[in-house]
């Protein structure tokens, strides 16, 4: 029995010594998964992960040790970012980009445009190369406009009031392809029900009032099936907007994200898909 006793107290001890820095006893170093993507673009460069990933101490980002740097999860803008201690890399919508510094994300890029977009618009602008790549240069300034935005499983709502030169506008954001379907919002609570006769799976919501209409008959462009549950109720605050040469870009309050909308035919009919992009709203 004393012999027994003994052999386990060794085993335990040696398998909480070969445990990876934040790992758990019984688990294996891997790759934080939102990282894989990156590993992919970057191979060799990234080397292999020597601990599990973990919060960085002085910020919310995640981080995790590799056999040739440090790889980082941004929680500003959800980029996987990798260092040698030398370069940066990122992989962004656009692709993987590099640099040098002490920044850790990609430099703002210089655009061609004799004006450019201010506080968060001017950050995705300055920062996000499909930004400039869609919309090319902005045109008046940015505006207040009421919004509403909802997320879905597989994309988002989103609703731009009406403004003097654009009808109130619904949007479906559609993740499958990064495109996107603009509809004229014409429910009224007095000749259109209020939800459709569906019933929500537990955890998830029936999109309502103007975004349920839409979704209930948007069956050109499949919305319904596309987009899938709502997952919380939908936000409404006061937002911004800001039109450019090829789109527009739409800043929500709650989430904080800025959403790029970028048409590709000139007179952006509805219903015509688009492409989107949505980033974070970082601006302080």
């Amino acid at each position: 029995m004393v012999a027994l006793l003994l052999f386990s107290s060794s085993t335990s001890s040696l398998a909480h010594a070969d445990a990876a820095p934040y790992c758990d006893q019984d688990k294996t170093v891997e790759w934080l998964p939102a990282l894989v993507p990156l590993t992919e673009q970057l191979d060799e460069t990234m080397g292999d992960p020597v601990e599990c990933a973990h919060p960085a101490g002085d910020s919310d980002d995640v981080v995790q040790q590799t056999t040739t740097g440090l790889a980082l999860l941004r929680a500003t803008t959800g980029a996987p970012t990798f260092t040698d201690g030398t370069t940066r890399w990122a992989l962004i919508t656009s692709g993987v980009v590099s640099w040098t510094g002490a920044s850790l994300d990609p430099p703002r890029r210089e655009v061609p445009c004799a004006r450019q977009p201010v506080r968060g618009f001017g950050v995705v602008f300055g920062t996000q190369t499909d930004a400039y790549d869609l919309l090319g240069c902005p045109g008046a300034n940015e505006t207040g406009v009421d919004v509403v935005v909802q997320r879905f499983e597989h994309g988002w709502m989103v609703r731009q009031a009406k403004l003097d030169y654009r009808p109130a506008s619904i949007y479906a954001l559609f993740e499958d392809n990064q495109h996107y379907a603009r509809f004229d919002d014409t429910y009224s609570p007095v000749g259109d029900p209020l939800t459709g006769q569906f019933n929500a799976p537990p955890g998830l919501v029936q999109p309502s009032a103007g975004f349920g209409k839409v979704w209930r008959e948007g069956t050109g462009v499949g919305v319904r099936d596309r987009l899938g549950w709502a997952m919380a109720p939908e936000s409404t605050g006061a937002g911004a907007i800001e039109s450019f040469q090829r789109g527009t870009m739409v800043f929500t309050p709650n989430p904080r994200e800025v959403f790029v909308l970028a048409a590709t035919t000139p007179d952006r009919p509805p219903q015509v898909l688009q492409v989107w992009r949505a980033y974070a709203d970082t601006f302080e």
